[in-house]
């Protein structure tokens, strides 16, 4: 897999914590509501590559769980992360999931 700038960004922000996800987003001011989109928990990078239902799928395509622990995660590789992230299409262009705007042009 690809390690371009975009690629290594986006595993950085989601490791971190630091990207498109609704906690970040509303700790950023930018959404008001930190729930997942999905399911209604708090949208945090855990969330989002260990828990959230609706990625449970992709989970088990790549990983052959459906959830991951903390241990789970310690285990995953950067091109594993990267791979789930692609798969479930979360991060596509910027985009938000539910509205057809762009990050930058939310709120106005």
């Amino acid at each position: 897999m690809s390690r371009s700038r975009t690629n290594i960004a986006l595993v950085a922000g989601i490791t971190t914590g630091h990207c498109l996800l609704y906690r970040h987003l509303t700790v950023m001011r930018i959404a008001e509501d930190p729930s997942c989109p999905e399911c209604d928990e708090m949208e945090t990078s855990f969330h989002f590559i260990a828990e959230c239902p609706m990625y449970a799928m992709v989970r088990w395509e790549l990983q052959g769980k459906d959830s991951f622990s903390v241990e789970d995660l310690a285990n995953l590789s950067i091109g594993d992360i990267l791979r789930f992230t692609k798969e479930t299409g979360r991060f596509q262009a910027g985009m938000l999931p539910g509205t057809s705007k762009p990050v930058s042009q939310q709120g106005e």
